[in-house]
């Protein structure tokens, strides 16, 4: 048995049976393996590859402090609104503006037409207007044969100026405006073109409300026409609908009737009390 260990048992007064227990394991002899074969060393796991986020951050980085270190850049999607510059470029200044597709949504759409700088009728809304009735006409129809019943809304933006005077001279203030129409619906193409003249009148009418009562903004240009378009789907009136499940319970009355008198039925719920509603729902 070791010295050391021999020496801590004398220290700590150990029983002789617990003495002999210990000498007996300690002297035993190393037992051979029972396995002949070793384990397999633990392979080191193979390095992830790194993120394409961390790449592109690291590519950055690179590029900021070495100018001269060749980084491909990131393919960039190109917006609609910024392709209206480049279609309009390319239209005639005495034709109307083409509308393009900005969105399309499910349901919805989003259309513009930009005005290109010198055009025959940006300096005059009412007559912008009223050459682009012919192609909101065509969109409109084209989606309500599509989707059945549309609802839409003009948006009209343009730039207008004012002059200020300052105390050493005048200068000229320039602002941005969207004058926006009411939404209407369309259910048939019978609707479409008395809608069309309402929502002009209603952006003609946003515009002059701008620009009177001395306030010394005057129209510079019109600079673009959204048209935007989401179907439509009026209720329609019937029999008993069951309570939508986001209405609390016992918030509201949704009396169980048979016939079409669903309206008068809400009426007399209000009215009557409960013993008394019974009895008209017997008779």
């Amino acid at each position: 048995m070791d010295e050391y260990i021999e020496q801590l048992i004398n220290e700590w007064q150990v029983p002789l049976a617990v003495r002999s227990v210990v000498q007996n394991i300690l002297d035993e002899p190393i037992p051979d393996a029972t396995k002949k074969r070793l384990l397999k060393p633990l392979l080191p796991r193979p390095v992830p590859p790194p993120r394409k986020r961390k790449l592109v951050k690291q590519k950055a980085v690179l590029q900021e402090f070495d100018p001269l270190h060749a980084v491909t850049q990131r393919k960039q999607l190109v917006k609609p609104t910024e392709l209206l510059p480049l279609v309009a470029a390319k239209q005639p200044l005495n034709k109307p503006p083409q509308f393009m597709l900005l969105k399309e949504v499910d349901v919805m759409t989003d259309y513009s037409a930009m005005v290109r700088v010198g055009h025959v009728t940006e300096v005059d809304a009412l007559v912008f207007l009223r050459k682009m009735t012919p192609n909101t006409t065509v969109l409109i129809e084209k989606e309500l044969n599509q989707l059945g019943g549309v609802k839409f809304t003009l948006v009209l933006t343009a730039e207008l100026e004012k002059l200020h005077a300052s105390a050493l001279h005048q200068k000229t203030i320039i602002t941005m405006a969207h004058f926006r129409s009411n939404a209407m619906s369309i259910l048939n193409q019978g609707n479409i073109v008395p809608n069309l003249n309402k929502a002009k009148t209603k952006i003609m009418k946003s515009l002059e409300e701008f620009t009177k009562e001395g306030s010394g903004w005057r129209l510079k240009r019109c600079i673009t026409l959204g048209l935007g378009i989401v179907q439509y789907r009026p209720f329609r009136g019937r029999s008993h609908i069951k309570t939508p499940a986001y209405i609390p319970p016992r918030s509201v009355i949704n009396v169980r009737n048979q016939d079409n008198r669903c309206f008068e039925w809400a009426i007399l719920s209000a009215l009557y009390s409960v013993g008394l509603r019974i009895m008209l729902t017997a008779q």
